[in-house]
């Protein structure tokens, strides 16, 4: 239960919170909900849900316009980050419906992938089926970045499902949908899977391949500026696959010649 002080407190927050914009139309004036991730991220963790359920109850009054279907998938996201996985995906049907109705296909799309998360951890085969919903909208619409995505994101719940043959025709395919994309994380992590996908059907060359092409991607990565720690353990789990494919194919001083050259890297950046 929340206290009468807390209540005022988050009285006051939600004001900030709920910062609205002007929109002038043709015969009225309408107040629009805008979501604020900055004002959002300082919000305490424990007071985080209170505010998406604050947030989605005042939706429920608002025009099914693209507008109010993007904050239930920014309110889905934030569910899923809060681990709140039932919460997330009873808004992504909501959108999901709300896109139906408003034929409104990228958010039909992203409402099945954010859904197929939501059961990724549970009920694979739910996943599976959402994924390949939202890819099909996804493929209809021309985006291929997405298509690729969802192929990689089928392939990595049937990886954990020990189906490693299915795995690497859905990645082949997320590669090749991703061909010439900037998505260089989901392409590192496509040659990532790869590589240990096929480590799993015992081929260990191609596998080391596909990890080698992972490294590559990281250069790209450094090269574009983008998270320099996120980077490095990318980086340090790589070089850790490739080890391990060396180990398995009888390259012991292969191995502890990368695995020397991690540890020195490691000393000088502490």
């Amino acid at each position: 239960m929340v206290g009468s002080g807390n209540l005022f407190l988050l009285s006051m927050l939600l004001t900030l919170f709920f910062s609205c914009s002007r929109e002038k139309l043709k015969e009225s004036m309408q107040d629009k909900i805008v979501f604020s991730k900055d004002v959002f991220n300082k919000i305490p963790n424990e007071k985080k849900e209170f505010f998406l359920d604050s947030l989605e109850d005042r939706l429920k009054f608002e025009k099914n316009d693209t507008i109010t279907r993007n904050l239930y998938l920014q309110i889905s996201e934030e569910y899923f980050y809060l681990n709140n996985f039932k919460k997330s995906l009873k808004t992504s049907k909501q959108c999901l419906e709300l896109s139906k109705n408003g034929s409104d296909s990228l958010r039909m799309a992203k409402s099945l992938y954010y859904i197929g998360d939501c059961y990724e951890d549970s009920k694979k085969d739910s996943a599976y089926y959402y994924y390949l919903l939202a890819e099909k909208i996804y493929l209809k619409i021309g985006d291929y970045d997405d298509v690729g995505r969802m192929h990689f994101n089928k392939a990595y719940v049937l990886f954990y499902d020990s189906n490693y043959v299915e795995c690497e025709v859905e990645v082949s395919k997320a590669l090749k949908f991703l061909e010439g994309s900037n998505k260089i994380r989901l392409i590192y992590s496509c040659n990532t899977l790869m590589g240990n996908c096929l480590e799993k059907l015992f081929n260990y060359d191609d596998a080391l391949k596909y990890h080698k092409l992972a490294l590559k991607n990281l250069d790209q990565m450094k090269n574009r500026r983008l998270d320099v720690d996120e980077i490095n353990n990318y980086s340090v789990s790589s070089v850790i696959n490739i080890c391990n494919l060396y180990d398995l194919k009888g390259d012991f001083s292969l191995s502890i010649k990368e695995l020397n050259a991690v540890l020195t890297w490691k000393k000088r950046s502490t």
